[in-house]
């Protein structure tokens, strides 16, 4: 939601990421494709499909990551934001984290 959201868009919010994933570990999955040997596996499709507890996560977050490639693009980027974070003085984040976004 938005800035000018009304407190009752709001609480709604609030209320479905309590019930998500996003309320019990903090992460939430809002879009991916997964493919392997089986074929396109969907988590986090915005109306199913979205990993509901931990260990539903788990599975997503290692057959996502499970790439060499994928892992290697990963750690990097998150080298390079680490780098900015630790030189960055002027912005600080409070109560929430940074948004990021991964796209291979």
């Amino acid at each position: 939601y938005g800035d000018e959201a009304s407190e009752k868009k709001r609480k709604d919010q609030e209320d479905k990421a309590m019930t998500s994933t996003q309320g019990s570990l903090g992460i939430r999955v809002t879009g991916a494709r997964l493919y392997n040997g089986s074929g396109l596996h969907l988590f986090g499709n915005k109306y199913k499909n979205e990993p509901s507890d931990e260990e539903e996560m788990r599975v997503a977050l290692r057959a996502f990551f499970a790439p060499p490639e994928v892992l290697a693009q990963v750690r990097k980027f998150v080298d390079e934001m680490v780098a900015v974070f630790e030189k960055q003085e002027e912005l600080a984040f409070y109560g929430s984290p940074p948004p990021f976004s991964f796209d291979t």
